[in-house]
C-alpha cells in the first residue's frame, strides 16, 4: 500500500513541472469569424494598427473573456506582449511560421492568423485573419 501512495506522489511531482509550464497562445487569443470580409482597425498607436479582418476577436485576461479591442485599450495586453508571445510560440515550435522577403511574418495559430505586415511607408501593421487567408490577401 505504502508503495502505491509512494508511487502515485512521485508521479504527480513530475507531471507538476509541464503543467507549470506555458503553452501556445498565452492571451487564448480566438477568432470569432463573422463572414462579413470588412477589415477593420481596432487599435492603433504611432507605430502600427492592429486590424481584425471579417471576425471579432477575443482573448482572456485575469481568466475572464473580454474583446481583444478593449483589452488593449484599457491596457490588459500590449502590441508588443502579443508580438513576443507568438515569436516564443514560433520558436517553442507550438505553431508554425512564415517569414517573407519584406520582414513580414505570418504567425498560424489554429482558427486564424496573425501577420505583422512590413508596409512599404515603414509601418508595422497587425493582422488577424481568418486561417482561409494569408499574407498575400492583405497585400495592398
Amino acid at each position: 500500500m505504502f508503495k502505491k501512495i509512494l508511487c502515485i506522489l512521485l508521479v504527480v511531482a513530475c507531471l507538476l513541472p509541464l503543467s507549470a509550464c506555458s503553452s501556445a497562445n498565452e492571451y487564448e487569443l480566438t477568432f470569432n469569424f463573422d463572414e462579413n470580409g470588412k477589415k477593420e482597425y481596432i487599435f492603433y498607436t504611432d507605430e502600427c494598427v492592429v486590424y481584425v479582418v471579417s471576425g471579432l476577436m477575443m482573448c482572456s485576461v485575469d481568466g475572464k473573456s473580454k474583446m481583444l479591442e478593449m483589452a488593449l485599450h484599457d491596457g490588459d495586453i500590449t502590441v508588443e506582449a502579443i508580438l513576443e508571445s507568438a515569436s516564443a510560440d514560433a520558436e517553442n515550435e507550438d505553431i508554425k511560421f512564415t517569414e517573407y522577403p519584406d520582414g513580414s511574418i505570418e504567425y498560424h495559430y489554429e482558427g486564424f492568423n496573425l501577420v505583422k505586415l512590413n508596409s512599404l511607408t515603414g509601418s508595422k501593421d497587425l493582422y488577424f485573419l481568418p486561417d482561409s487567408m494569408s499574407y498575400y490577401d492583405i497585400q495592398e
